[in-house]
């Protein structure tokens, strides 16, 4: 199976282990064949067409031609995910199974926007953060969680996606309002559910381990991420792929989306409460 890579530009952290990660969890059934990037990198100037000699990949001028010649899709831009509806539109137009990054979109209404043309071309997509995997965390799938705390790296808006997965996974419902606070990179967000649970999650904006404290009936539980979170995703990814079953629903996907742009709008008052719309 030939997997074309679409990505604003191709010299980032996912592009480079993602290819070695999935030949070696589909045992060399797939591989990545095909990349497409919009622009040189910002950060270091490597254009895409030198991205894709060294990584042994055919360099694609134009995402159609991605489209045309791959199997199956991957829309990455894991850093600017206001680009993905511009990068996954052909892609959603093809019918063919498509995996978009984290974090899938920037507001609501774009997440709805893509879906729907995913929807209308009958074209299988999901997104995800690869946290959803850790073992740590789907050790609780299907608990009473009563409230929680969680706690990891880097700044809130490209990582605090790691936190919302995993909270709307264990947690569900409706989390109705979102209060944040802030100093530096440094970004408190307390969540609120309609059912009265509550919520904390911190980014630290530095290399801090992913921990969580969980409020179960009658007892707190701390875990910490300690397993190979991103292999699990391979796993399902490669699943999507070979089956088409769509692995997290949209509607879960753009309840995240609406929860984190609230929290981005609670970061520009802070203390003040903002309500999920």
């Amino acid at each position: 199976m030939k997997i074309g890579f679409i990505d604003y530009y191709l010299d980032e952290w996912h592009a480079d282990n993602y290819p070695e990660m999935i030949k070696k969890h589909s045992q060399g059934k797939m591989e990545v064949a095909y990349g497409y990037g919009m622009i040189k990198s910002p950060r270091t100037g490597k254009t895409s067409e030198a991205w894709c000699r060294e990584h042994g990949i055919e360099y694609c001028r134009t995402i159609e031609e991605v489209v045309e010649k791959s199997d199956v899709l991957m829309v990455l831009s894991p850093e600017d995910a206001k680009m993905h509806e511009i990068l996954s539109e052909l892609p959603l137009k093809s019918g063919k199974k498509t995996y978009i990054d984290k974090t899938f979109a920037p507001s609501k209404k774009m997440a709805e926007a893509i879906f729907e043309l995913a929807e209308k071309n009958n074209t299988p997509c999901y997104s995800t953060s690869a946290l959803r995997y850790a073992d740590e965390y789907r050790a609780y799938i299907g608990k009473k969680i009563n409230a929680a705390s969680f706690v990891g790296a880097c700044d809130y808006n490209n990582y605090g996606i790691h936190h919302l997965e995993p909270i709307e996974m264990l947690m569900g419902g409706k989390i109705y309002r979102v209060m944040a606070l802030t100093k530096g990179d440094w970004t408190e967000l307390l969540l609120e559910w309609e059912d009265g649970r509550i919520a904390s999650m911190i980014c630290t904006g530095g290399e801090t381990p992913f921990i969580a404290t969980l409020l179960l009936d009658g007892e707190c539980e701390t875990i910490e991420v300690k397993s190979d979170f991103f292999g699990g995703f391979i796993d399902d990814l490669i699943r999507f792929f070979e089956t088409g079953k769509i692995p997290v629903s949209h509607e879960e996907t753009v309840r995240i989306i609406a929860v984190r742009e609230a929290g981005l709008r609670a970061m520009e008052c802070p203390g003040e409460w903002v309500i999920v719309v």
